[in-house]
């Protein structure tokens, strides 16, 4: 019965508030239009004074009926979380509250942070007044939506640390508010880094001199906007979603240490790890990509040469510090924890994360360059673009990402290695190694299987004189994915073998029985003790 009434409460909550959170953006952003008409000197024709009266009166409409519904119903569910009962704090610990609030704060905070963000490119577009910017709603549209979404943010993270504060926090419900907080912290830093790499482009352009051929002059206006918008307000949420998930962890009770222990922390930290490795591996491959382009006389485009290497060397800081960064952060956390065992996993999962990643861009990469190498052989006949011959646009793509893809899977892989060759039982028969070899071992089988189908659907067809060119121009990709794939299969398989087989034997234990006897006075106890003996196995 409680729990049917939860479920009516929360989810006429919920809708009554999507409502309510329409009305007020819309009615918002009709205000602050018309303060922006007036402070712009627009003059307003009596269509769109009529117009605005009709939505006015559509939003306040909407405003009336959600807002009591939402009130009287929201009511009701904090009415029954006061107090310090049993059954306050059951309702406190409910499921379908925990819902309720990490889906109202997953919701605004996405509203909230895609609106600053618009919000602060705009008001810089404004400021420095970018003629090619022509959207005078922007502005007051983004405003509103801040506002609004803000309002509803802040309001239900205050009540969901006035629950934790109250013990909600030791519940198994609090997996969903702790799934939001760590999903916000990783989405809000990836749009703080995308915003910097941003403005760091930007820069790289000014440098340079390389902006757009045709512009007024303020070609840096728009690229700024957009960079720091992002850059800002996901420094700021990510700030304040961060230092939460740190005051958790930094807490001497039971809350803090299962915090510490939280597999989605660790989920949200490897995450923002690995994705600045893999971020941070494109870029370096792009500045190589730039300098093979002019050795092999294949640039195109009329930026310069400094450019061209400067641009993603500069986008790279931001995820390169994000890699170092997070990764730090994840081993120091394990370290504080205390428990050996834990140390070494988290350290396994970093440096096995690290190669598996370096082992998908490595093996990619180099697929590629045979690739590259098997139609220059083959003899190319695609078209040139802009002059260059087109195995020397996929040679310098393709090759920097094969180079720096190995030199992370080696790096680590030397690294494990060292760990098997000091521990070889426990390091050949954890859990992290197993998922990485498997992983391995599924993506080139994968990788094996389509590649052989199309290498024999490419023969047949040349048999069968079914439109085929050439031969050997259709088996070079295919090709260069078999040999690759083979390789990485043949390697982890055997390291697969190798692990198994020295896998020390399991030696049986051996039992103990306990006999006790009882005998009357006067029996001799070792002529007893050897009839017993007589009767038992060997050993």
């Amino acid at each position: 019965m409680q729990r049917a009434r939860r479920l009516y409460l929360y989810f006429v909550s919920a809708i009554s508030l999507i409502a309510l959170g329409t009305g007020l953006a819309r009615l918002l952003t009709n205000l602050f239009e018309r303060i922006s008409d007036a402070l712009r000197g627009t003059a307003i024709v009596s269509g769109d004074t009529e117009a605005f009266r009709r939505e006015a009166s559509l939003v306040i409409a909407i405003i009336v009926v959600s807002l009591p519904i939402w009130l009287l119903h929201w009511w009701l569910a904090e009415r029954a979380t006061g107090g310090d009962s049993a059954q306050a704090n059951t309702e406190r610990t409910a499921p379908e509250r925990a819902l309720y609030l990490s889906g109202v704060l997953f919701v605004s905070f996405v509203i909230l942070l895609t609106s600053s963000s618009s919000f602060l490119s705009v008001l810089v577009r404004e400021l420095a007044g970018d003629r090619l910017w022509d959207n005078p709603s922007a502005l007051p549209d983004s405003l509103a939506m801040m506002i609004m979404a803000a309002s509803i943010w802040g309001y239900h993270a205050h009540v969901r640390q006035r629950d934790e504060r109250l013990g909600a926090g030791l519940a198994e419900s609090t997996v969903l508010p702790r799934l939001y907080l760590y999903l916000a912290t990783v989405i809000a830093a990836l749009v703080m880094l995308t915003g910097v790499g941003h403005l760091l482009g930007v820069t790289a352009q000014a440098i340079f001199d390389a902006g757009p051929f045709v512009s007024d002059g303020r070609w840096w206006v728009s690229g700024l906007a957009d960079g720091l918008g992002g850059a800002v307000a996901g420094l700021a949420l990510w700030s304040l979603h961060m230092a939460v998930g740190n005051a958790l962890v930094a807490r001497p009770d039971a809350l803090g240490d299962r915090e510490r222990r939280s597999a989605l922390r660790r989920l949200a930290l490897y995450a923002l790890t690995f994705i600045g490795l893999a971020v941070s591996l494109f870029f370096l491959s792009r500045g190589l990509e730039q300098v093979l382009r002019a050795l092999l006389d294949a640039s195109h485009g009329s930026e310069g040469f400094g450019f061209r290497v400067a641009d993603p060397l500069l986008r790279v800081l931001p995820f390169a510090g994000a890699w170092y960064f997070f990764g730090r952060r994840v081993i120091a956390e394990a370290d504080r924890a205390g428990e050996a065992t834990d140390q070494a996993t988290v350290r396994r999962i970093y440096s096995y994360g690290i190669a598996l990643i370096g082992l998908a861009a490595g093996a990619g990469g180099l697929a590629g360059t045979l690739a590259a190498l098997f139609h220059r052989l083959a003899g190319e006949t695609r078209p040139i673009f802009e002059g260059i011959d087109p195995w020397k646009d996929d040679l310098s793509r393709m090759l920097p990402i094969a180079m720096f893809g190995t030199a992370a899977w080696l790096w680590q892989s030397h690294r494990v290695g060292r760990w098997v060759e000091s521990n070889p039982d426990v390091e050949r028969t954890n859990i992290v190694r197993r998922v990485y070899v498997y992983v391995s071992l599924a993506g080139s089988v994968v990788a094996v299987l389509v590649s052989l189908a199309l290498i024999i659907y490419k023969v047949l067809t040349a048999i069968l004189n079914v439109g085929t060119e050439s031969l050997g121009r259709e088996l070079s990709t295919p090709g260069g994915v078999f040999l690759v794939a083979a390789a990485v299969l043949t390697y982890h398989a055997l390291l697969l073998r190798s692990d198994l087989a020295a896998r020390p034997e399991a030696v049986e234990e051996s039992r103990r029985l306990l006999l006790e006897i009882t005998l009357p006075p006067g029996i001799d106890l070792d002529e007893i003790a050897n009839q017993v003996a007589q009767g038992l196995p060997e050993g």
